[in-house]
């Protein structure tokens, strides 16, 4: 698969997916925080894939160089309104994990590179400057429509009122 350096696209990221669900992230800093995927915008001379697997790096696991990132080929590469969303396995990810803890490979956002997605998302530290805090896994729903709210405003409001009794 060529990964081109399409000047139409702006930013670039990846999607860590099975058939039924994909890895999210909250930017609790937006004007308005929100749940998105994970990826940004590209630097000068930089691929497409350069720019996702930096973007990873930084937004995951807190890393500046990309010698410890290493996916391999992806599943695909999606162009959609001035982005490009490389998608690979959650084994991929999985696999990557083992790979960064054998090498040892240090992030200020967790305690001990995890090895697997569950530890990723649950044993991760909520770093105040970070770009993600929370990351979550949500359902790969094909046919939500669109405008409508993917989660109940209840639910949210359940949500802040379990935060804020778990932080007594």
């Amino acid at each position: 698969m060529r990964h081109t350096r399409k000047q139409h696209i702006r930013a670039a990221g990846v999607a860590f997916v099975s058939p039924t669900h994909i890895l999210a992230a909250y930017q609790p800093h937006k004007t308005v925080p929100f749940i998105s995927g994970i990826g940004g915008s590209r630097e000068a001379g930089e691929s497409l894939l350069e720019c996702a697997m930096r973007e990873m790096s930084e937004e995951l696991f807190g890393l500046t160089t990309l010698n410890t990132i290493a996916l391999g080929e992806p599943l695909a590469c999606i162009h959609k309104h001035g982005y490009a969303m490389f998608l690979y396995k959650f084994d991929d990810l999985e696999r990557l994990l083992r790979s960064m803890r054998q090498r040892r490979v240090r992030s200020p956002y967790y305690d001990g590179i995890p090895v697997t997605i569950c530890d990723l998302v649950l044993r991760r530290r909520i770093v105040q400057d970070a770009e993600l805090s929370h990351l979550s896994i949500l359902p790969l729903i094909p046919n939500h429509p669109a405008g409508a709210p993917f989660v109940v405003p209840y639910f949210v409001e359940d949500m802040a009122t379990i935060a804020a009794h778990l932080s007594v």
